[in-house]
C-alpha cells in the first residue's frame, strides 16, 4: 500500500461518497472535467480525502461567526492561549 502524496480534509460527505464510487448517477451527469481529473488522482493514490467535521476545521475561525465557547476551542491553534 503506497502512502498518498496529498491528504485533503473535506467536510462535504456527498463529495466523499462520489469519490468512492465509479458509477455515474443522474445527478452527476454534468459534473465538470475537474471532478474526473481529481477522481483519477484519488484512484492512483496521489490524493487521499479524509472527512473532517466542520467544527474541527481551523480555517473556519476566519470565515464563519463563532460563539464564545467554540471560539475558545480554536484559539490554541492560533497560539493565542
Amino acid at each position: 500500500h503506497l502512502k498518498p502524496t496529498f491528504l485533503i480534509h473535506c467536510n462535504n460527505q456527498l463529495v466523499l461518497a462520489l469519490l468512492d464510487t465509479t458509477k455515474l448517477h443522474f445527478y452527476t451527469k454534468y459534473i465538470d472535467i475537474c471532478y474526473h481529473f481529481i477522481c483519477q488522482f484519488a484512484n492512483v493514490n496521489k490524493l487521499c480525502f479524509n472527512y473532517c467535521p466542520i467544527n474541527k476545521i481551523q480555517a473556519n475561525i476566519f470565515t464563519k461567526p463563532f460563539s464564545s465557547p467554540k471560539l475558545a476551542t480554536h484559539l490554541p491553534f492560533l497560539g493565542v492561549l
